[in-house]
This record gives structure tokens, C-alpha cells and sequence, in this order.
């Protein structure tokens, strides 16, 4: 028997459904198989999980940093202050 992995967030046929019901989500699949519309999901390798997953904490933190970077130019610019090394004094 060949597997196929639908793609859940592509198969919109049965999220548009009036019906939710087993039998009818089966039915609709079938459909979608017979007439091959069905997005196909894969499932990643590790080592390639591994790799994706590090550079998405990478991007966060990137992320989180830009935001703090940006957040103190508009805290010393509310103050009017134009040199940072100043705050040393407080």
C-alpha cells in the first residue's frame, strides 16, 4: 500500500467543511487522492531537524537583540541624550 502524508494546513477541503465528521473528512480525502490534489507533507531527516532547529534560536535571539538595540536609541533619544558614556554619571 503506498503512504501518502497529507499536509495539514494545505488541505483545505476538509477545514472548510460543514460537516466534521470522520466519515466525511475520509470521503473528502479520498476525493482529493483519486483526483491527486493532496500537498504532500515529508518528514525531515535529524541531522537537518537538528540544523533548522539552532538556526531558528538563532534567528529569535538575533531577533531579541535588534529589538533591545532599538529600544535604547528610543529611550536616549525620549531623553535627549546624544552620548551614551554619559549615563555613567547616574
Amino acid at each position: 500500500m503506498d503512504l501518502k502524508l497529507a499536509h495539514a494546513k494545505y488541505v483545505k477541503a476538509i477545514a472548510y467543511a460543514k460537516v466534521k465528521t470522520d466519515k466525511v473528512d475520509s470521503h473528502i480525502l479520498a476525493q482529493l487522492l483519486r483526483l491527486n490534489f493532496i500537498p504532500e507533507a515529508y518528514k525531515i531527516s535529524d541531522d537537518i531537524r537538528t540544523l533548522r532547529d539552532t538556526l531558528r534560536a538563532r534567528l529569535r535571539l538575533s531577533v531579541k537583540r535588534t529589538s533591545c538595540i532599538n529600544f535604547m536609541h528610543r529611550m536616549l533619544e525620549k531623553f535627549n541624550i546624544t552620548d551614551p558614556s554619559s549615563l555613567n554619571d547616574f
